[in-house]
């Protein structure tokens, strides 16, 4: 009785159950019929059609329950969200993705779409820019760009750093404690990398963090950050979401491009494609002895180290049988809390201040030591303390 058959999604014609007369009393069947397949293919559409919105609902559901993960939608509040976006897929998808939870959980936290027109690709730069207006547009929230004056070609720095004043900015204007950004784990991944040829520290090497602090009272958050590229263009694909595409990131004489688009596809075709799936999980490691490394350093700091002014007072006894990770990054939270810059400081450095703390705390004698450093900061070992000081204070 062909009328109870389900046939699979072969060609017309083409479903061979048996060649052969099966054994029992089942009878011989040796081909689905053209006639069939025709009166079968609504059915065949329909249950295909149902098996793809069912996965796209899963994948979706996935990405909805990471974000919030991260970021549970109870710790919104009611303040509104500014959303960085530069018309890209990780961005779009982002505000997507937010907008989407926004509605299902009937929250009344306002949406704001910020963008920023570096003026660095001509009449690209400004087309990305209206491909956000027109999508703020689309879905009735507050859009707020701005359009740099910079020289060409301007550095990454000095643009990231125009950005994140610019989202400042619009946090202040609306009241706002968050500023999401679209960064996943492709990005974690390529910082990972080019950190660790660069030269990096394990802080360095944990990648960027979910969330980090702005300004007072504002956060910059990354909600997709346990998200992958491909599951976010999926995810645009099945809402038919286009996306702006930035021609410049095909350009491998950027480093961060080079990693992307050369060192990764080739680690991939030689080790396999869950390599960057492993580099996850190894970072993700990282990011745990970190955490236990950081514990150890806020102990060491509560006992041993005192802020004045701008001045920092470290006692050379509180560092007795600390290991010297703990050390070396208790010294770079000191330069955080300080505010002097990081940037020149290699590991050679932090090495030396290391040094100066060890020996100085084998040493008995009473003889003052100084350690000339980077931005003009100056160790001096006095009596059982170490100070630390920037040269124009002294």
């Amino acid at each position: 009785d062909y009328s109870t058959l389900k046939p699979d999604l072969l060609s017309p014609g083409a479903l061979i159950l048996s060649e052969k007369k099966p054994t029992g009393n089942y009878g011989e069947l040796t081909r689905v019929s053209e006639d069939y397949y025709e009166a079968t293919k609504p059915w065949l559409l329909s249950q295909f059609q149902q098996a793809v919105k069912l996965a796209i609902m899963s994948s979706l559901d996935y990405l909805y329950d990471r974000i919030l993960h991260l970021w549970p939608a109870a710790t919104w509040g009611r303040s509104p969200i500014i959303i960085a976006s530069s018309g890209g897929a990780d961005s779009v998808a982002l505000f997507r993705l937010l907008l989407a939870i926004k509605n299902q959980f009937e929250l009344r936290n306002p949406l704001v779409i910020t963008h920023v027109n570096h003026g660095q690709r001509g009449i690209d730069s400004d087309l990305d820019e209206q491909f956000v207006k027109t999508l703020a547009v689309q879905h009735n929230v507050e859009m707020r760009s701005s359009r740099l004056d910079v020289p060409y070609p301007a550095s990454e720095e000095t643009l990231r750093k125009a950005r994140y004043g610019f989202f400042q900015q619009i946090a202040a204007e609306f009241g706002a404690r968050y500023v999401a950004t679209g960064h996943h784990c492709d990005d974690q991944i390529e910082t990972f990398l080019f950190r660790l040829f660069r030269g990096t520290s394990l802080v360095g090497a944990t990648g960027v963090q979910v969330t980090r602090e702005l300004a007072p009272g504002v956060s910059l958050i990354r909600p997709l950050l346990t998200s992958w590229r491909f599951e976010l263009l999926e995810y645009l694909t099945s809402i038919n979401q286009p996306f702006r595409i930035d021609s410049s990131n095909d350009q491998n004489v950027y480093s961060r491009n080079f990693l992307r688009n050369e060192l990764l596809p080739s680690i991939e075709q030689r080790f396999g494609e869950r390599c960057r799936f492993r580099l996850a999980d190894f970072q993700n490691e990282l990011g745990e002895l970190n955490d236990f490394v950081q514990k150890a350093v806020c102990e060491l700091e509560e006992r041993g180290v005192r802020y004045e002014c701008d001045t920092v007072f470290f006692s050379i006894s509180a560092a007795h049988l600390a290991a010297s990770i703990v050390l070396r990054s208790l010294f770079v939270k000191i330069w955080e809390q300080m505010n002097w810059s990081r940037g020149p400081m290699t590991r050679s450095h932090w090495n030396q201040v290391l040094q100066l703390v060890q020996t100085a705390e084998q040493r008995t004698d009473q003889k003052n030591q100084q350690l000339m450093l980077p931005s003009g900061i100056v160790a001096t070992k006095s009596q059982d303390q170490i100070l630390f000081v920037k040269r124009h204070s002294i």
